[in-house]
């Protein structure tokens, strides 16, 4: 049987500390955990700081992490 693959598109994600970006977060690592491969497609942190946060960095028009 293939491996099960789970896309997540939100607007926040970790390491967002509160919200629906720690619940995001702290989802797609347990189904990670459970062997599925997991994506995410979500705009950079920002809060609390009103900031880009690491380990995010900008590159051109477009910010990434892996």
């Amino acid at each position: 049987m293939a491996q099960q693959r789970v896309l997540l598109l939100g607007g926040n994600f970790f390491p967002e500390p509160t919200g629906i970006g720690k619940y995001n977060g702290e989802m797609m690592t347990w189904l990670a955990d459970q062997g599925y491969d997991c994506a995410v497609i979500s705009t950079y942190p920002y809060y609390p700081h009103w900031r880009l946060q690491h380990p995010y960095e900008r590159k051109g028009a477009w910010y990434s992490t892996e």
